[in-house]
């Protein structure tokens, strides 16, 4: 399972840009002052040490073990969903966490990475297309891992929906335009499907959170100190913060604790306030470079499971990325997307660190024997 360790063979892209975002995440946290004391900085430091050497002990895995050790996985991870379902706790309207005494497990983030690599474990060994039987095999796979996610987490969801469409495409060998047509239309779906449960006779398939939620998007104006509060707010830092931002430590909204949440969900508000355009576009730099660098080893792996990784995870940060940039400028709903590395949260943190080393686990090996 282990290779034998080689500093040289670290990714400098892999660990260094994590432990930028991880560095820029400890330092606002820390100027927001959270937590009993403000110490709320040092748990994210401990969480990001945790992290980084994740990454350098994924670094030196062999990757391929995960194509045994994925079943005893999804039953792990579903054995946790259900936990969550009977002893997790609700907070913010969803029971998403399993409350651990040293952390709150989110086993939802477990699904993003765990449920891509059960779906290319069903779809690889078939000689080119897969059998309808594998290709339905597939879609169920799919379906129980949405299905469950998404009843309390449409976010969530949408980040598996995203990276599991990406696995079947690219993996079944449709046509682009194909694959285009087809993301089109399960995007105008969603926002039929999304409109009608949130009216009668179907206002029951949206718990009242994400009722709340959908309104506030559709309607933002509607009622700005309620549902429409955090994303008015975020609207208000990010502009107020202007090309080189007021300083770390003397935003208005996040340090007047008028932004709700500003060292998870808004996060990316509260360095666009202390850094201004300057710092977002660091930001997206330093997600560009990682996502492109994801994409880069995806196109150089010999083998297809290594490929499907890659290209999976890849798409995972971009999705996140877009998602939770988008509901902090009010453009997609507020869903409680973590930003990747920067947003406060041990399960999401050591999940991407996981994924991280995973690709260079995958950049550093040219096993070429392995056909799959």
């Amino acid at each position: 399972m282990i290779i034998r360790p080689s500093w040289r063979s670290l990714d400098p892209f892999l660990i260094g840009v994590p432990a930028a975002l991880l560095l820029l995440s400890t330092v606002f946290i820390f100027s927001l002052g959270i937590g009993v004391g403000g110490t709320l900085w040092q748990r994210e430091l401990l969480f990001a040490s945790i992290g980084l050497v994740v990454i350098v002990l994924m670094s030196w895995f062999d990757y391929r073990v995960l194509w045994s050790w994925i079943w005893p996985v999804v039953v792990l991870v579903a054995g946790l969903i259900v936990l969550t379902e009977i002893f997790g706790f609700e907070q913010f309207g969803a029971k998403l966490w399993i409350d651990l005494g040293i952390f709150q497990l989110q086993p939802g983030e477990l699904v993003k990475i765990v449920a891509p690599i059960a779906l290319a474990r069903v779809l690889i060994p078939a000689q080119g297309r897969p059998s309808f039987w594998r290709f339905l095999t597939g879609v169920v796979v799919f379906l129980v891992f949405f299905g469950a996610v998404a009843r309390n987490d449409f976010g969530t969801a949408a980040v598996i929906a995203s990276v599991c469409m990406v696995v079947f495409f690219s993996l079944t060998k449709v046509p682009v335009q194909r694959f285009l047509l087809t993301i089109g239309l399960v995007g105008a779906l969603s926002v039929v499907v999304l409109a009608a449960a949130n009216r009668a006779p179907f206002g029951g398939l949206l718990k009242d959170y994400q009722r709340a939620r959908l309104t506030s998007f559709i309607y933002p104006d509607r009622d700005p100190a309620g549902s429409g509060y955090n994303v008015q707010q975020a609207r208000i830092a990010i502009s107020s913060g202007g090309m080189l931002g007021k300083g770390i430590g003397f935003g208005t909204q996040s340090q007047l604790s008028f932004l709700p949440l500003p060292h998870t969900d808004f996060i990316y508000a509260v360095i666009a306030e202390g850094w201004g355009m300057a710092g977002s576009v660091l930001v997206l730099g330093l997600y560009a470079a990682l996502i492109i660098r994801a994409g880069t080893v995806a196109s150089r792996s010999p083998g297809i499971f290594g490929v499907t990784i890659a290209l999976a995870i890849a798409v995972k940060w971009m999705t996140e990325v877009v998602i939770n940039i988008g509901m902090n400028l009010g453009v997609l709903p507020v869903t409680g997307i973590p930003l990747p590395f920067l947003s406060y949260g041990g399960t999401a943190l050591v999940v991407n660190a996981f994924c991280a080393g995973l690709i260079a686990a995958i950049a550093v090996r040219s096993l070429r024997s392995f056909d799959r």
